[in-house]
Formats: C-alpha cells, structure tokens, sequence
C-alpha cells in the first residue's frame, strides 16, 4: 500500500510550533487559497480546454509555459455520480499533440471517452466525454495530458488539475460544516526564467500549493480541517512533515478507507492522492509544513527539502472539538474471494539511462500485453528490478495491496497508485502483490498500466492491457460463420442454410 510512515521527524525549519515574529522564511507569506472550481449541474458538465503557451507567474517568477486556459492552476471539476464531463479540447500548442486523461476515474476508455490513444494534434479539436458510473466511489481524482511520448512535457509545466466527485464526508454526518482544503502539489523546474523542456526529477525544483509557494493556512486551536492533497506533478515524491501535527487519513486515491489511519508523515509519490484530517494544535504558533529531502535509490533521482507553507494556529479555542470518525462503511476485503487468475509484471532499468521497461519491453502501440476477461479477480505480483523507486499505475480500476517484500498488508482500502521499493544491493527484486477485480463492464477495451513517474513512462515504461468481455466472447464464437467474408466467391442467400 501507499506507505504511511510513522516516524518522529524534525523540520530543519521550525521545531514543533514556533512563532511567526521568530519564523523570516514566512516575512509576507501568501494567504492559502483554493484552486477556481467548475461544479456540474443538472448531470453534466461542459467545458473548453485550450492547451497553448501562455505567459504564468508562479512565485514571483514570470515564465512561458505549456498550460490549460492560459493559467498554472486550472479548474477543478466538481462532479457527482451519474453525471457526464464533457470536455472540447482544443489544441493551440505549436508542436504537440494532447488529450485527456482522467486519471482514477473507472469509466470507458474507448471512443471519446478515457481514451488514452487519441491523440489531437496542433490546431485540432475534439469533443471528449466522460461518464461518471452511479456506483463510483467519492473522492479526489485528477485529469491531464496522456500523449506518449509527452506526458512529461506536459504535466511538467502545469497541464493538470484535480477531479473531484461525489461527497466523500457524507457518511460522516458530524463532519459536515467543517472547513475543506484542496491542495494541489506540482512542482516547475526553472532555469533562470526559462521552463526546463522534458525535465528530469533529480535537483532542485519550485514546489507550490495550488501554485503560491510557502502559503499560509489558518486554524484555530482544536479545529478540524478536512484537506485533500494531491500530488498532481510530473516526477517526484512529497515526503511531508509537520511537526506538532498529525495527519488522519481517511481515503487513499479517491477512495474512502475502512478506517482512519494516523501519520506523522505522508510520502505521497506521484499521482498519489490523500484525503485528511488535520487537527489545529491547542498552543497558537507557526507549523511549518515541509516536504523532506527524498531520494529514490542509488540509480534514481534526489531533491532537496523545501518548506511548502506554515499552519497558523490563531483565533479562540474550539470549546467543543468535532471527534474523528470511527464508524466507516464496510469494504469488500478481495482476499476472502477466489481468485481467477495470477500473473507477474516486472519492471526494470536498462543499460541506457534514458530507457526503461516493463517486462524487458519498451511500450508498443501495437503490442496487447495483457488480456483480462471482465469480471476475474486477479493476483498481480509487481517485481522492482531496478535500483530506484518506480510507482505502479493501472487506468480504469484500483487494488487492494496484499503483500510488500513478504510483509501482509493489512487491508484498510484501494488504491489506484502504489510505490514500488527499490531492488535490494545484491539484485534481488522488490516484490508487491496486489488483488484486482476487473469491473464494472464499463471499463471493457484496451488501456494501459504504467510507471507514474512520467519521465519513465515516456521512455518506455509503459504497456497495455485489453479486458474483455467474457460474454460476448463466448456469444460471437457461437455466431454462424460468415461464409461470405471468408469465401472468395461470395455466396447467395441464407448462406448459413445447409441444405
């Protein structure tokens, strides 16, 4: 599973709480604001996204950038089971192609829905549509550009935002007026004033909350906030620490938990999503919010610590603290059903750095490397040869994890991401072991699993999966020969008559 590591950290920053007056790095810090929102309304939502190169300011730095609508944060789309996104792409970008991806979201992938192979090339448009099952699960989600070889490219400079759908707190009713948070983490690798084309995660990078670097974010002591981060960047991890304070998580990717799982740290790798509780400590002070150094193994990528905002603990004290929930939904545990089938997928380096694979293959359009029939539950079993981190993403379905290097997983919910620990010093892989049913019939065609640190998936680490529809199968190989397509000289008549 996503690892929640409870440890004791230390910010390099601030300890526990500190005052503002003694805290420089916050001298006229930005106030926390949520990113614009787009709702739905009488079961759908429609819009444009304009992909093109506009002049941003992110931090103080004003920059030309691939983005959405002309703006480094674009809209959150707020949607509700059973409603349908529509989404005209339109393509301005002078030598790229794009489309849309929404990612966690199970729904179609064929057509014009979630159709990771359609490519809109420059000075195209196309109607994209995506329908929203009624049984889907509530939380964040995310969409963005899925275009191999250009999904680096892309998210990299700002082509993203989150999805969210449904009410996830309903089953929470005490928790209903409590104040919510979406915090979008992206980061933009700068040179100077000039965006880095095609960068790679290894280095210092500009890391921002819904585009204001260092925000502040204001609660009052004892209140509770409900915060849903995402990782909505390209490549690298947020290890984050606030000393003093707790994280509660309560959903993993858009899908609410079992139960709540309480964290002094979130490692939250790329694509990840977690939706919190977050508690203002009882002493009034400055929080500081830091993402800590991260390295992803001895032939990987590192990045420095940056501190990513403060928590402002100020106001009069809640004299009657709201309780964390402990009454959650019952969630089906895959391990007590048969499983129908088991494979294993292994990803690996290579000799040239710029080359990764699944399976010891680069990604081929043509190539169908898994075939599914809908409705098995299945046994995956991910090996990690490489020496760095690699993140496990599959479209159209989230898993329950079961197993990391031979330790049970205890089951708390799904996923739809999950970090894939680096190959041990003398070569022997990591191993991750999940359950996934493949369901509802809505998710039947070909789509991809994939490495989310994009920069790999780009360069290979990349390959599909078709799910097909047992049914239909076994329908079609009762149909009676189609004499005439197979005959040079086509027949007359009921040619399926013998007689």
């Amino acid at each position: 599973m996503l690892r929640l590591t409870v440890v004791l950290a230390v910010s390099a920053v601030c300890l526990w709480g500190c005052s503002s007056s003694n805290d420089s790095v916050f001298i006229d810090s930005p106030k926390f604001e949520d990113p614009p929102f787009l709702s739905s309304s009488d079961g759908s939502l429609s819009l444009t996204l304009e992909s093109a190169e506009s002049q941003i300011t992110v931090a103080g730095n004003t920059v030309t950038a691939r983005v959405f609508n002309g703006v480094y944060i674009p809209p959150v789309f707020r949607l509700q089971q059973g409603d349908t996104l529509r989404v005209k792409q339109v393509n301005r970008l002078p030598n790229l192609p794009v489309n849309l991806h929404t990612h966690g979201v199970v729904t179609t992938p064929l057509l014009n829905g979630d159709n990771v192979f359609v490519v809109v090339d420059p000075e195209e448009t196309f109607d994209t549509e995506i329908p929203i099952p009624l049984a889907h699960s509530s939380g964040m989600f995310w969409y963005h550009p899925h275009v191999h070889p250009y999904v680096n490219q892309e998210i990299a400079q700002g082509m993203s935002s989150a999805l969210i759908i449904g009410d996830i707190l309903a089953p929470f009713p005490e928790l209903a007026n409590i104040t919510e948070r979406v915090m979008i983490l992206k980061d933009l690798k700068l040179d100077g004033n000039t965006v880095v084309d095609n960068p790679d995660p290894s280095g210092p990078t500009l890391r921002t909350i819904n585009g204001v670097y260092q925000p502040e974010i204001a609660i009052a002591p004892g209140e509770l906030q409900f915060w849903r981060i995402g990782n909505l960047g390209a490549n690298i991890y947020y290890d984050l620490v606030m000393p003093g304070v707790t994280f509660h998580v309560i959903a993993v990717d858009g899908n609410l938990q079992n139960q709540v799982t309480s964290t002094d740290e979130l490692i939250v790798p790329p694509g990840g999503r977690y939706e919190v509780l977050v508690r203002g400590p009882d002493k009034p002070g400055s929080y500081v919010l830091t993402t800590k150094a991260f390295n992803t193994g001895p032939n990987g990528d590192e990045y420095p610590e940056q501190v990513m905002g403060r928590l402002m603990v100020a106001g009069e004290p809640i004299t009657d603290p709201i309780p964390l929930p402990t009454a959650f939904p019952d969630l089906p545990d895959l391990r007590a059903e048969s499983v129908d089938n088991a494979r294993t997928v292994v990803f690996n380096d290579t000799d040239d750095p710029n080359v990764f694979v699944i399976d010891n293959q680069i990604w081929d359009r043509d190539r169908i490397d898994q075939t599914v029939m809908l409705g098995n539950l299945e046994e995956w079993t991910i090996e990690n040869a490489a020496q760095e981190l690699h993140v496990f993403h599959i479209h159209q379905g989230d898993f329950q994890v079961t197993e990391i290097d031979g330790v049970p997983q205890p089951f708390t919910g799904y996923q739809d991401v999950v970090s894939l620990p680096s190959a041990a010093d003398d070569g022997t892989p990591s191993v991750v072991k999940f359950l996934l049913k493949f369901d509802p019939p809505i998710i039947v065609g070909e789509y991809v699993y994939h490495c989310h640190i994009v920069q790999h998936e780009d360069q290979g680490m990349m390959a599909n999966i078709l799910v097909e529809d047992a049914l239909a199968r076994t329908v079609k190989a009762q149909e009676p020969r189609d004499l005439i397509a197979e005959s040079l000289t086509p027949a007359t008549g009921n040619y399926w008559c013998e007689s």
